[in-house]
């Protein structure tokens, strides 16, 4: 079976075989499989599955799908439908692709600390994950397991609190799930450039982040670097003039130039400790598949 490359998730001609799709429902878990409707077909299923590529912004290179706004689908239909998308992705070239949420984990994830409504915990504090460093895709697959994800720090408090817990136990860097729009699907976004200022946003909820060169609203500071290896304010790319990687994932780092606890912006490949929170869409899907599961 013959299928076109998926370059990007706005290209209208991309189309799925429904004989492959067939294969991949054929496989999917009992319980998956038991809450497609008796009336989908396999042609409805790809229809669908080609209207969800029109909502999202792909990373094929690194297995990756943004939602740009909230899809408002039955949650059985967006997962199959992303699971069917990895599959199809990995079928042009090895890669990695977001890992769903393990409902056990979910329901004995730890709790380190509580912030308006959301759990959170550094891995530094899990005996299962105190000596690991991951990269910031696998740091964001450890938290998804726990129906988390890395952190996102919209408030100038709930950055303070991360900052806090970085320098009270000494913490050289973390990963968060601050992210660059800088693959396929986000070269035409004009909204997005330039990408250095504008280009930023927490990928665990799809936000924004605020033009790296100004204050968030609502902030006392900019938590960006004022310098780094170039010695210029983040996020600078630094490591682009070095070995043509560009640093495309944020990570707080503690003093490591000599400028307190900041944000950087780094290549994503680096190993680095985590912080995960609470990610409401993984809780609310694992609590709907998963009848009387306390979370």
């Amino acid at each position: 079976m013959k299928m076109k490359k998926i370059d990007s998730c706005k290209d209208s001609e991309v189309t799925y075989d429904q004989s492959c799709v067939g294969t991949y429902l054929a496989r999917l878990r009992p319980s998956m499989r038991a809450r497609i409707p008796a009336t989908t077909t396999i042609k409805d299923f790809a229809q669908t599955c080609r209207a969800l590529l029109q909502l999202c912004l792909c990373d094929f290179s690194r297995r990756v799908i943004y939602f740009k706004t909230p899809v408002k689908m039955q949650t059985w239909l967006v997962v199959a439908c992303v699971a069917a998308l990895a599959a199809l992705a990995s079928a042009q070239k090895p890669g990695r692709f977001l890992s769903l949420p393990v409902p056990q984990k979910c329901a004995n994830r730890p709790k380190e600390f509580f912030y308006r409504g959301h759990n959170y915990f550094f891995s530094g504090h899990v005996p299962a994950l105190a000596n690991r460093k991951v990269d910031w895709l696998d740091g964001r697959n450890i938290c998804r397991e726990y129906c988390m994800d890395l952190v996102s720090m919209e408030t100038q408090e709930e950055n303070n609190l991360i900052f806090k817990l970085i320098q009270q136990n000494d913490v050289p860097y973390i990963w968060t799930s601050g992210r660059l729009c800088d693959f396929k699907g986000c070269e035409s976004r004009r909204d997005l450039e330039p990408k250095n200022i504008l280009g930023w946003f927490w990928s665990a909820n799809r936000e924004k982040i605020s033009p790296t060169n100004q204050i968030p609203n609502g902030w006392g500071y900019n938590p960006w670097s004022q310098t780094g290896h170039k010695k210029q304010r983040q996020p600078d790319n630094a490591e682009f003039d070095i070995n043509q990687t560009s640093e495309s994932c944020l990570s707080v780092l503690n003093n490591v130039y000599n400028d307190g606890i900041a944000w950087h912006d780094v290549a994503c490949y680096h190993e680095k400790p985590i912080v995960c929170e609470d990610n409401e869409e993984l809780l609310n899907y694992v609590a709907s598949t998963n009848p009387g599961i306390r979370l």
